[in-house]
């Protein structure tokens, strides 16, 4: 007889707020489709509801892309607010404010549309949860850097998800431990 696993218990994973069907953090992730198929939407699904992270990295072409200024402005919209003043000025919703603080102002994020200037992956802070995301970056001549997180990522905590039209292009990408959506 074949055992069958249960893996209908949430509590067996680690990462309380990360969605029971993702991979076991931190993983790599190519989504792979043609223009128009919800790439970039699958992916803002996971940041906003399932994945758990303290870092997040984005590296795309097209960053003023409705979607991406969407997520740059969330997590950058209290950049430079003094948050103690904000507490003070509305008491009564103290509560709601210091969940808001925790759930977006925590974050370390980090937006850009050249590779070459996104950060490296001897950058990342291996005590925290680290997300990479690359979208669109296939057509660079120089694809060392974004090699490196894929092999190196890992043991950075590290989750790295590549979004590219064609899974065919994609070499870097063909390590056994990659889940392709």
């Amino acid at each position: 007889m074949i055992p069958i696993e249960d893996y209908t218990e949430v509590e067996e994973f680690s990462d309380s707020n990360q969605h029971y069907l993702l991979p076991k953090r931190p993983f790599r992730l190519l989504i792979a489709g043609a223009s128009g198929t919800g790439k970039t939407n699958l992916l803002l699904n996971f940041i906003y509801d399932y994945l758990e992270f303290d870092n997040l990295f984005v590296c795309a072409k097209d960053m003023y892309e409705p979607k991406y200024a969407k997520l740059k402005e969330k997590y950058t919209m209290f950049d430079g607010v003094d948050f103690d003043k904000i507490l003070v000025k509305y008491p009564k919703k103290k509560k709601i404010m210091l969940e808001l603080f925790e759930k977006i102002c925590k974050k370390g994020t980090f937006f850009s549309s050249d590779t070459k200037e996104f950060i490296t992956v001897d950058d990342l802070d291996p005590s925290r949860k680290n997300v990479v995301v690359f979208d669109d970056c296939m057509t660079d001549k120089d694809q060392k850097s974004i090699e490196d997180f894929f092999v190196r990522g890992r043991k950075k905590n590290a989750t790295i998800i590549y979004l590219s039209q064609s899974y065919y292009r994609e070499h870097l990408l063909s390590s056994e431990e990659t889940a392709i959506i």
